[in-house]
């Protein structure tokens, strides 16, 4: 009676999707392991390039100088500003990059303070839209 008997979708295969392990399959098959080695380095070495870029340019803080994959956590600062303050204006520029919609970027807290969060996954971004990404941001505050 409650174990809602008339739903089919939990009782049988799904056999009308394609299988998703078949596109991983076809890839190895046809570039080998290696285009999936040289994805994954590519977009670590994209973060690690950010993170270069954002301590370079000393208007950022980063509770990981260098990161160990393609997840760079940052926050907009400047000196003699309250951390509640730090906390909004990078609130601000997170919410105007995302009505924007040329970037994504999701926040975390960290320590109890507010950052921003960016993951690398497209092995086809360059440094030219992580110049952009800093210029926007820079722009916003």
């Amino acid at each position: 009676e409650g174990q809602e008997w008339y739903n089919l979708a939990k009782r049988t295969f799904e056999l009308t999707k394609t299988s998703m392990s078949f596109r991983i399959y076809a890839m190895l098959k046809m570039y080998g392991e290696q285009v999936f080695e040289d994805s994954v380095t590519q977009v670590y070495d994209l973060a690690k390039r950010f993170a270069e870029m954002l301590a370079e340019n000393g208007h950022f803080q980063m509770p990981v100088a260098v990161p160990d994959s393609n997840i760079v956590c940052f926050r907009y600062f400047e000196k003699g500003l309250s951390e509640k303050d730090l906390d909004q204006i990078n609130l601000n520029i997170r919410q105007a990059i995302l009505e924007e919609g040329a970037f994504y970027i999701v926040q975390t807290r960290i320590n109890g303070h507010f950052f921003l969060r960016t993951t690398f996954m497209s092995p086809f971004t360059t440094e030219k839209e992580l110049e952009h990404l800093i210029e926007k941001i820079l722009s916003l505050q």
